[in-house]
């Protein structure tokens, strides 16, 4: 299988060679000799199996990709943009079962994750006895084998199926989590996560059935987006986050992992019944500036001339599109009014008091360091994968230790939470801080 993440670099000068890169060594570059003076040439594969078994668990693709590319997309360039002044001719492995029927390769000079539609020109090929495409090369960009008579029944299926490839794009669903709360409690867990299909299959079977899942209308067009992608989060209803966070993000990982937020949400309805609301999910593009034209004076004091040039702009405008809007709602469950019995269970004084938020924690725990906060995960009783993925899903340092006490709330928090933090304080040495969490909630009441 074809590495999708290293590139080969190769030394060059004008003699003939055959490259034979180390991340698909069945193909082969013929290289003729005066094709280059000197210079660094860049090979890349981008494996295309491993998007045809993800959309296996897709009903509702008819066609996979297996059955449209078949080969891995070679990305080839050089260092200094230079061009070879020979043809070179390629030699790349067929990936797929079937090949009596033909292939075509198709490159295409503009692969910008920016635009919409690539360019696309198609190459003659042809399969080898020993089952690779074989093609050849004036320019260096992208290249790709496809099935012959899938290109020529349908080109842009075929062009969009390659962009999708090689920009890493997947379809993903997005989903929210919302935890039954607990008797006359105004605030629950509640998280959001995004992923492929077979990704938030696994991540749903990590909670327990205290969770209701809410998910996109089963008529909605799931969306393509590429590996990397930001979306931003908003919160709408008779609700907020504990937090008051207003920069909520999450970052679509890739195949075979999913990202996820976890949130408290805190009812701000007088006379609450139910929390509804929705979340609404937008899609943040990174666009670059235009360039910039100059005019250059060339020449000495005796001799000059103008001369316009372009400076490339490396700077970018964020912009956000609106992508789903998912609603959910959870009713609120009040206790049966009870005669009190006059002193309280040593459960009930443990317990903080409801309008101890999230927000007046993370004040007290915000000292914390990475290390002292990761300490106090594992003193809570967090497992290494519970840390990963925390270290992975926070953005800003300052995070790091409310993430960590949320993690460990959404997972192994019981009833006694505070008991439960003030034990693992003392166990990093950071008793005082037990007395601020104390001064927090004495505050609140």
């Amino acid at each position: 299988m074809a590495s999708r993440e290293k590139k080969q670099v190769f030394q060059l000068s004008k003699e003939a060679v055959v490259l034979k890169p180390e991340n698909e060594p069945e193909a082969e570059i013929d290289i003729p000799a005066g094709t280059f003076d000197s210079c660094e040439l860049l090979v890349k594969f981008v494996d295309t199996t491993e998007i045809s078994e993800e959309e296996a668990l897709d009903d509702d693709d008819k066609r996979k990709s297996g059955d449209i590319l078949m080969t891995s997309i070679l990305d080839v360039s050089t260092s200094d943009g230079q061009q070879p002044n020979n043809d070179i001719e390629m030699k790349i492995p067929v990936t797929a079962k079937e090949q009596s029927e033909g292939v075509v390769v198709l490159t295409t000079s503009n692969p910008d994750p920016n635009l919409e539609e690539w360019t696309w020109d198609d190459l003659p090929a042809e399969i080898d006895k020993d089952g690779k495409a074989v093609f050849k090369i004036d320019h260096f960009s992208i290249y790709s084998g496809a099935s012959k008579p899938l290109f020529e029944s349908d080109p842009k299926a075929v062009q969009d199926e390659i962009r999708n490839s090689f920009l890493k794009m997947r379809k993903i669903e997005f989903i929210v989590g919302m935890k039954t709360p607990e008797l006359d409690e105004t605030k629950t867990d509640l998280v959001i996560a995004c992923g492929t299909k077979r990704s938030i299959k696994m991540f749903k079977t990590t909670f327990d059935k205290r969770y209701t899942w809410f998910k996109l209308d089963s008529n909605t067009t799931l969306p393509m987006v590429p590996e990397g992608q930001i979306f931003q989060i908003v919160l709408h209803g008779n609700l907020k986050e504990g937090s008051d966070d207003n920069n909520m993000k999450l970052v679509f990982k890739g195949s075979g992992q999913e990202s996820s937020r976890a949130l408290e949400i805190i009812s701000t309805s007088t006379d609450p019944h139910e929390m509804t609301g929705e979340i609404e999910i937008f899609q943040e593009t990174k666009c670059p500036r235009p360039d910039t034209k100059v005019v250059v004076s060339i020449g000495c004091s005796c001799w000059q001339r103008m001369e316009e040039r372009i400076i490339k702009s490396t700077e970018f405008d964020i912009k956000t599109k609106p992508m789903c809007k998912i609603p959910f709602n959870v009713t609120l469950r009040k206790r049966v009014p009870e005669v009190e019995s006059g002193e309280l269970t040593s459960e009930e004084v443990a317990r903080p008091p409801p309008d101890v938020t999230w927000e007046k924690l993370n004040e007290a725990v915000r000292d914390l360091s990475h290390s002292e906060a990761k300490q106090l995960g594992y003193q809570l009783g967090l497992k290494p994968s519970h840390m990963k993925k925390i270290e992975d899903d926070t953005t800003r340092e300052v995070e790091f230790s409310l993430n960590v006490i949320k993690r460990w709330r959404l997972f192994m928090a019981k009833n006694d939470m505070v008991s439960q933090l003030q034990g693992a304080l003392e166990a990093i040495g950071r008793s005082d801080m037990i007395q601020v969490i104390k001064k927090k909630q004495s505050i609140s009441n």
